[in-house]
């Protein structure tokens, strides 16, 4: 199967598995492709992921936001079940960098707990946790037209519990109030 106007094709594999490629609307089509970026008539298609349904702490949860996948690690918007686990987003955002071509940043905070970790999509992007810089590879990205923070490093960094069951989709998140 292959076409849309939009330029995303599909194919199934005779395993049954779903694949995606192309440039879709939003270029995502919630196969975690980088946002901002257009996809290369190279890139190699992407397995499509079990849509997701979500609990915290024993509950359903849904929220109308798009979660993705990318480089095999699950990324949320704010927009989505921070609220539920308890965690306060706040984010602000920088004067214009004269050096950088006028460009700004922003600065994406959450706090749980007592614990915080703060993204800074300056360039190099920066994270830090309880003020101090670390240096890891979680980062902010773009997808579906929003901010999409990656879970899994979030809930490691303040001690959530997190299962991602890939076969039925569920996400199960559990946070140290309720655990």
């Amino acid at each position: 199967m292959a076409g849309s106007q939009s330029d995303l094709h599909l194919a199934i594999r005779k395993d049954g598995k779903l694949f995606l490629w192309g440039d879709s609307f939003f270029n995502r089509a919630g196969v975690g492709l980088e946002g901002g970026q257009a996809a290369a008539a190279s890139e190699a298609p992407r397995e499509w992921v079990q849509p997701l349904s979500w609990q915290v702490n024993g509950q359903a949860v849904a929220f109308a936001a798009t979660p993705t996948v990318y480089e095999n690690e699950l990324y949320v918007p704010y927009v989505s079940v921070f609220e539920s686990l308890g965690i306060r987003l706040s984010r602000s955002g920088s004067a214009q960098d004269k050096q950088r071509g006028n460009a700004s940043s922003s600065e994406w905070k959450l706090d749980y707990q007592g614990k915080s970790i703060v993204f800074k999509t300056s360039d190099p992007a920066e994270v830090f946790v309880n003020g101090k810089r670390v240096r890891t590879a979680a980062k902010l990205r773009s997808a579906a037209n929003s901010t999409q923070f990656p879970l899994e490093s979030i809930c490691r960094t303040f001690g959530i519990a997190m299962e991602w069951n890939r076969t039925t989709g569920l996400v199960s998140l559990r946070s140290q109030v309720n655990g």
